[in-house]
C-alpha cells in the first residue's frame, strides 16, 4: 500500500516565488445586562474565502448564581445548520479557574433497537473543552473616585481586578 501511494504523487521542486492569503475574519459582538446576575450577547462572525463570504451568529446566555460559578448556553446558526447548541461552566475566581466547555451538542437522538441506548442522530462532530485558567499579575488596583481621576483610599474604597470587573 506505501508503494502504491508514494506511487500516486509526483513532487516537483520549484524556486518560483508565489503568494497565498490567510482566511479574512471578522467578528462583531454585543453583550447586555438583563438583570445583576444575568448576561444576554450575541456574536457574529464572518469568514471570508473563495471570495465568498461565509456567516455564523452565536446568540448566548450567561448566568452567574455565585462570586466563584458561572454558566454559559449558546445556541448557533451557522452553515445552513440550526441546531447547534453549546454550554460552558466555570468554577473559580481569582488566580485560578477550572473550566468546561462544548459545543456542536446533538438535539436530536435515536434508540438502539438491540440495546436501548440513545445514539446521536446524524451528527458530525461534538467538541468537549476542559482545563485550568491561571491568572498571573492580577493586582488589586483601587477605583478612581472623585472628579479630576484623583484615586480615593481607605476603608470605603472598592478594590477590583481589571480581568474580573
Amino acid at each position: 500500500i506505501v508503494d502504491s501511494v508514494g506511487e500516486s504523487f509526483q513532487f516537483q521542486a520549484s524556486t518560483d516565488p508565489y503568494l497565498t492569503f490567510l482566511t479574512t475574519r471578522i467578528y462583531a459582538g454585543a453583550e447586555y445586562r438583563v438583570l445583576p446576575k444575568l448576561d444576554v450577547s450575541a456574536l457574529s462572525r464572518t469568514e471570508i474565502f473563495d471570495r465568498r463570504p461565509h456567516f455564523a451568529l452565536t446568540m448566548a446566555g450567561s448566568y452567574s448564581p455565585l462570586k466563584f460559578l458561572h454558566g454559559t448556553i449558546s445556541y448557533t446558526v451557522s452553515n445552513y445548520k440550526f441546531d447547534q447548541i453549546g454550554f460552558g461552566l466555570a468554577i473559580g475566581r481569582r488566580g485560578a479557574q477550572f473550566y468546561l466547555a462544548s459545543d456542536h451538542i446533538p438535539v436530536r437522538y435515536v434508540r438502539d433497537a438491540a440495546s436501548g441506548i440513545l445514539w446521536p442522530y446524524n451528527a458530525r462532530l461534538i467538541n468537549f473543552r476542559f482545563g485550568l485558567n491561571l491568572v498571573f499579575g492580577c493586582d488589586e488596583q483601587e477605583e478612581t473616585g472623585r472628579a479630576g481621576g484623583g484615586r480615593r483610599s481607605g476603608p470605603g474604597s472598592r478594590k477590583l481586578c481589571p480581568a474580573y470587573d
